[in-house]
């Protein structure tokens, strides 16, 4: 999938892969309390790795001025559900449009589980929108 911007001066183009690497480094800064997921609540610890192929732990959504991101996480147990889903969504928000000029309108963090020393399955969606 390709993100296009068209600006004064041109065209610009984006991959999927690159909102992925934005996020990969922001769950990477959480020191552990965030691990990638996929769509059906599985950890992507090699999703976690720079440059991965493997985006299946975010979808994004392009309209016209504005990007929709989802995006999938366990949590370590004892972090704080909202708490780590506040600080992803806001650094998302924050990094994409530092990164790439695109303006983001919602970055919905879906907590499919938390993890402690067993997996226990959740469904919590975490919607941020800009203000």
């Amino acid at each position: 999938m390709q993100i296009t911007e068209t600006t004064g001066l041109g065209t610009i183009r984006y991959s999927k892969q690159i909102i992925g690497d934005i996020i990969r480094h922001i769950v990477e800064r959480m020191d552990g309390r965030a691990i990638l997921a996929d769509t059906k609540g599985r950890m992507r610890k090699g999703a976690a790795k720079p440059n991965s192929d493997d985006v299946s732990f975010i979808e994004v959504k392009r309209d016209r001025d504005a990007m929709d991101i989802t995006l999938y996480i366990v949590v370590k147990f004892g972090a704080g559900i909202q708490r780590v889903a506040t600080e992803i969504s806001d650094s998302a928000r924050a990094e994409i449009l530092r990164m790439t000029g695109i303006h983001v309108d919602c970055v919905r963090v879906v907590v499919t589980g938390v993890v402690s020393r067993n997996f226990k399955k959740r469904h919590i969606e975490v919607v941020s929108h800009a203000d």
